[in-house]
Formats: structure tokens, C-alpha cells, sequence
């Protein structure tokens, strides 16, 4: 089964580069930043395919996503290499500035810590973390997998009848990415989850995170050195995404920002020239599709991080041209330059079609005092502070701060950190207005202060570093060790990685110490556990699995109560349950025959309108996983709400209209006689 899970994770990363890569050649740039881009354009490319497919009724599958996807890219490939010959003829050479060495040393480290701290966590490869948002992301990879219809802009979790009819747009490549997985593997859905989370998190994230450190701190050597640990050492992102609402796409496309936000640097960055600027625009676009087809909300994070640089570049650019904003005194452009963003997020706010996200609201949940600390010890959301880390970015907005260059890096992260505690810690409208793009959820805008923080502490631990070396000899001295000054290198690297990613421990009667990374693997241990007890536990699963093979000749609907666990029977096991969604009972579009049924189904053999609902849908079985506990709501997901399947709970073995298929402890399947 793991032999299964890392070919799923190598045809991830084969999908998410190979057609980048191939792609990129035609730009004449640094290889590593555009080995960091690839799988931006590969996302696009897919999604690009699949919508033309949806569009002509072309079923899609791995084969016929992939294989055009390949034969363009290679084909654009060719092309690029005979030009790259004739330029290298003229002279012309590409440009440089990215190491391979620093690349791979970032991907080794995101790998390690993905390693320890996530895969080992997870209790087999089928383990999936049983929470509101997965019964989605799974029933929408299986529903791909059904319906052959891979396309963003028609996304829904049914092919035939629906408790609320309908398709629409939803940024779905993470879906695609792991659909075609599973079709060309035939490996578990989980199981390929898992995998393309894992790519994301310990490589395509890294690599794009070393690229922008790079980026913005490339003078300062050690800095970039330091990044290679500090890069994978924020819990906020990527891995409490793994733990979390389970954020999956979101996941995806935050792991391509650090990549994006360096190509957007080069459309503002004062020293561009024209064909680097015009380069910068264009894959501006393709990251803005990209985002687009994944989680747009990355967009906004990018102009949330990217502002400060903007003002400060066009107001070089502005100088270096004479024009009369230029002369205007710093502190009243950067007054206009502020002004200018909330004009920005004013126009977001009113925006029909930003809406949505802006309905949303999460609660706060901190006292401002305690949102404050949260942020200053790097906790942000988690209950576990990350205090050498939290030094390390004190010392690096110190640090920045003194240096111009790297100043709005500091910025950038101030802004983060005041939406962060405003949505911790207060409701209202000020709060939807900043972080509304957000959902107002927590845990997005700690992951965008994570990112404004990496390269701080990057350039926190190098001060650090180079004030611990300056030290290092009279320590020696002290314990006459001076046959060992040639070893600070690898001292400074053990006392990082130890002090960034220490597990939590306990001095018996003293304290226990609970620790970032600590935390992070007893949450993956925990949710992500095969035997622990659960919406859907492994007894339930296998009776899932025993009422598949049951109803597979009858090929009928089964209804079901969603919360029980049975949501999931869709995606892992291709059952054709009728609720694969936690909130149809609250949707405002839910036919009348699925609320006959979630009302009075118990009803069936006497009730003529309940049973024309149920010819109408086809519903052939009821299944029930925690029969008896509809009253108490034990073995529910919470937000469970009794009086939303009176129907389904009224019904015992003695209920005319249903006859007993199987039984097992408090699991049944009827048959519907009517």
C-alpha cells in the first residue's frame, strides 16, 4: 500500500512538472524559478484541456488530460531548443541567479519534515481526515472519475438526480490533479489525496519558497542558507492545512504563491527592463489562472504581500523618470499609497462577484491581548507557540527594518498581522471588510502571515548566526574545545533544526512542553487514524463496504443520513448515496422531494407523496450507521440537527415499508417496499 502511495506521489509531481517545464524553455530566465513556476502553467493547461472537453461532451480521463497536455509542451519544446541554439550562436545567454544546489536543498528539507511530521503520522494510506469539507473534495473526485467531466466551471457532487440540482464553477484542480491519479493508478481515493497533499507541501511549496527568499533577501547569503530549514518550519502553512477545514485546494495554491510572487516582483521591480516586464505580466496571468482554477483567494494574499514592494518600486521608477509624483515627500506618497489600498479593497468589497466569500463568517475567538501574543509568539491560530522562531522574526523585522531594500517586507507582514488579530479577536464589519476575501477563517490569514514572515526569519536567523559565530571561539575556549571551531556549521544546524522542530516532551514533574511541530503530529495522528473513534469508523466503513456489494446489482438509490458518516460512501467506495453533502437540509435550492424524504420517509407505505419522492429519485434502499441515536446524535459530525431527519430517524425494523437487508450492531440497510 505505501509502494502504492509513492507512485501516486511521483505521478504527482510528474503531472505538476513535466508540461511546465516543457513550456517554460520558451522563456529565457533562470531554470530553477521556471522548475518553480511549472506547475502554475500545468495547472492551467489541465484545466484548460478539461473545460474544452466539457464543453465538446468529451469524456476526460488521465490519458486525455495528460497526453495533449505533453505532446503541446514537448512539441513547444523542441521549438524553444532550436532557438535556444541559434541564440546561443549569437551570443545571447540566459539569465541566472537561482542555485540548484540552494533548490534541492529545500525540497530535501520540506521533504524530511513532510516525512516526520505528516506520512508517518498516517495510520496506512486510506486514512482520511473525516471532517465538513473532505465529504466534498472526495464525492467531487469520485463524481469526476463517474461523470468524465473534469472541468472547473461545472463541479458538483451528482450525475443524475440531486437533493439540490445544480452545477457551478469551483476551483477544482487540486480535484482534477488527484482524479486523474486514481484513474490511471486505481489506488484509493485517500490514498491519492494524501499523496498530491504531500507533493504540494514538501515540493512544489519549498521550491517556490526558496526561489522568493532568494528573491528578496539573494544578498544575504546566510539568510538563504537558514531558509532551507526555516522555509518548512511554520506550522501556520503548509501543514495545518492538512489538519484543518481540510483546506486541500486551498493548500495547492498558497503552495504555488512564493513562486508566483516572484514573477509578479518583475512586472514593478524598477530595474526591469521591457522584455522582462512583459514576460512578468504574462505570467502574472498565468498565476492569476492558475489561482483561479485552484483557490482565487491566493490573488488577494499576493496584493496583500506585494503592496509594499509595489509603492516602493514605483516610486524608483517614478524618480528615475522625473515624474512629478516623485516629488512629492515620502510620507505623504506612502499616506497615498495607503489610501490607494483600502480605495482597492473598498472596490473588492462592493464587487458583485466577490460577494460570496464576504457572507461567510467564522467568530472570533481570542481576546485582543491574547490575539496579540498569538502573533508575537508565532501560535497564530494553534494553541502551540514557536518561540525560537518568534525570535528569529523579531529579529528579522529589526533587522529589515534598518536594511530600505528589504523594509517592506516588514510592512507586508504588519498588514497580515493586524488582519490576523482583528479576525481573531473581534466581529463585525471591519473585520469582513479586511479579511472577508478570506472567508474570515483564521487559519487563511495566518498562512499569508506565515509567508510574510519566512523571509524575516530567514534574515533573523542569520544575524543570529553570524552573532553566535562571532561568540563561537571563546566558548570553545571556555570548555578547551578549540580543536573544533571548524564544526560551527554543523552546531548551528543541529541547534536549529532541534530548537524549529522539536517534539513535545515532558520533564516528569515539572512541566510538559508542547511544542509547534509537536501539536501538528498528534493532530495527524489523530485525525488521520484508521481505529481511533469517528464519524465513520472502521467498522462502519466495512459495512459500507458489504452494502456496496449488496445494492451493486440493484443499481439503486440509497438514502442516508448525511451526518451519520455515510456522506463519505460516495467518494471512498462509489456507493450511490443520496446525501454526499453536510448542509443540503439548510440550502435554500433543496427540492421538495428530498424534503419529503429527510421528513417523512417513515411514511413511505401509506404517504402517496412520499412515495412518488421516492420513485422520482429512484431510492430503492435507506441506510442507516448509527441506528437508534438520531434523539442524541451520538456518532454525528457536529452541526448535526435532529429535526432535519425526522424521517430517516423514526424508522426501526418494525416500520412498514422497510424490510431488514443487513444488521449489524447499530448499522442497518432496508429495502424500500412500496
Amino acid at each position: 500500500m505505501w509502494v502504492n502511495f509513492f507512485i501516486c506521489f511521483i505521478l504527482a509531481l510528474a503531472m505538476l512538472y513535466l508540461p511546465g517545464v516543457l513550456l517554460g524553455s520558451v522563456v529565457r530566465s533562470s531554470g530553477v524559478l521556471r522548475f518553480a513556476f511549472a506547475p502554475l502553467v500545468s495547472v492551467v493547461l489541465y484545466e484548460l484541456i478539461a473545460i474544452f472537453y466539457q464543453k465538446l461532451s468529451i469524456r476526460a480521463d488521465f490519458f486525455s488530460i495528460v497526453t495533449p497536455a505533453l505532446v503541446l509542451s514537448a512539441l513547444v519544446f523542441v521549438i524553444a531548443v532550436l532557438l535556444r541554439k541559434r541564440r546561443r550562436e549569437r551570443g545571447c545567454q540566459e539569465s541566472t541567479g537561482y542555485s540548484w544546489r540552494f533548490a534541492v536543498a529545500y525540497i530535501v528539507a520540506g521533504f524530511a519534515v513532510g516525512m516526520l511530521f505528516f506520512v508517518k503520522g498516517l495510520d496506512g494510506t486510506d486514512t482520511f481526515m473525516q471532517a465538513w469539507d473532505n465529504a466534498f473534495h472526495l464525492n467531487v473526485i469520485r463524481y469526476f472519475l463517474d461523470s468524465g467531466n473534469y472541468s472547473a466551471l461545472c463541479v458538483t457532487n451528482y450525475i443524475d438526480v440531486s437533493p439540490t440540482p445544480g452545477a457551478s464553477y469551483y476551483p477544482a484542480s487540486w480535484h482534477l490533479v488527484c482524479a486523474a491519479i486514481v484513474d490511471l493508478t486505481g489506488s484509493t481515493i485517500p490514498a491519492a489525496v494524501s499523496a498530491v497533499n504531500f507533493a504540494f507541501c514538501s515540493v512544489v511549496f519549498p521550491a517556490g519558497m526558496y526561489c522568493f527568499i532568494e528573491r528578496v533577501t539573494g544578498a544575504n547569503r546566510l539568510a538563504v542558507c537558514s531558509g532551507v530549514l526555516i522555509s518548512s518550519a511554520f506550522v501556520s502553512f503548509p501543514w495545518s492545512f492538512l489538519t484543518y477545514g481540510p483546506l486541500f485546494p486551498n493548500l495547492a495554491s498558497i503552495s504555488m504563491l512564493p513562486a508566483a510572487l516572484v514573477v509578479i516582483m518583475g512586472v514593478f521591480a524598477h530595474g526591469s527592463g521591457i522584455r522582462q516586464r512583459c514576460l512578468a505580466v504574462v505570467g502574472s496571468m498565468v498565476a492569476v489562472l492558475a489561482f483561479g482554477f485552484t483557490q482565487p483567494n491566493s490573488v488577494f494574499t499576493a496584493i496583500v504581500l506585494l503592496s509594499p514592494y509595489a509603492f516602493v518600486e514605483f516610486r524608483r521608477i517614478a524618480e528615475n523618470k522625473g515624474l512629478r509624483i516623485a516629488n512629492l515627500p515620502k510620507g505623504a506618497y506612502y499616506a497615498c499609497c495607503g489610501c490607494a489600498f483600502v480605495l482597492l479593497w473598498v472596490v473588492f468589497y462592493v464587487l458583485p462577484p466577490l460577494h460570496a466569500p464576504y457572507t461567510v463568517h467564522w467568530p472570533s475567538f481570542a481576546p485582543y491581548a491574547q490575539s496579540l501574543a498569538n502573533v508575537l509568539t508565532l501560535a497564530y491560530v494553534r494553541p502551540q507557540a514557536s518561540l525560537l522562531l518568534a525570535l528569529l522574526v523579531v529579529v528579522g523585522v529589526v533587522g529589515s527594518i534598518k536594511n530600505a531594500a528589504s523594509r517592506w517586507l516588514s510592512v507586508s507582514y504588519a498588514i497580515a498581522c493586524i488582519m490576523l488579530i482583528i479576525g481573531e479577536s473581534s466581529d463585525g464589519f471591519l473585520k469582513t471588510f479586511l479579511t472577508g476575501l478570506w472567508y474570515t477563517d483564521q487559519y487563511r490569514v495566518a498562512a499569508m502571515a506565515g509567508i510574510a514572515a519566512t523571509p524575516l526569519a530567514c534574515i533573523g536567523a542569520a544575524r543570529v548566526i553570524e552573532l553566535a559565530k562571532a561568540a563561537y571561539p571563546r566558548i570553545l575556549q571556555v570548555f578547551d574545545w578549540k580543536d573544533r571551531r571548524g564544526q560551527f556549521g554543523v552546531v548551528a544546524s543541529m541547534v536549529l533544526f532541534v530548537g524549529l522542530f522539536a517534539p513535545s516532551f515532558s520533564v516528569p514533574g515539572v512541566a510538559q512542553f508542547d511544542t509547534a511541530f509537536g501539536g501538528f503530529k498528534e493532530d495527524v495522528e489523530s485525525l488521520y487514524s484508521a481505529t481511533a473513534p469517528n464519524i465513520l469508523d472502521s467498522s462502519e466503513r466495512e459495512f459500507v463496504e458489504d452494502v456496496t456489494k449488496v445494492v451493486e446489482a440493484d443499481q439503486g438509490l440509497v438514502i442516508n443520513q448525511a451526518f451519520d458518516g455515510s456522506v463519505f460512501a460516495y467518494g471512498l467506495y462509489d456507493l450511490d448515496v443520496y446525501y454526499r453533502s453536510f448542509g443540503d437540509a439548510w440550502n435554500s435550492g433543496e427540492t421538495e422531494d428530498s424534503k419529503n424524504l429527510r421528513l417523512r420517509l417513515d411514511e413511505i407505505s401509506w404517504n402517496t407523496e412520499v412515495k412518488d419522492s421516492a420513485q422520482s429519485v429512484g431510492a430503492k434502499y435507506l441506510m442507516m450507521l448509527d441506528y437508534g441515536k438520531g434523539e442524541t446524535g451520538e456518532g454525528c459530525l457536529r452541526y448535526y440537527v435532529k429535526n432535519d431527519w425526522v424521517g430517516l430517524n423514526a424508522v426501526n425494523d418494525d416500520t412498514p415499508g422497510f424490510e431488514v437487508v443487513l444488521a449489524r450492531d447499530d448499522m442497518r440497510l432496508y429495502k424500500l417496499v412500496y
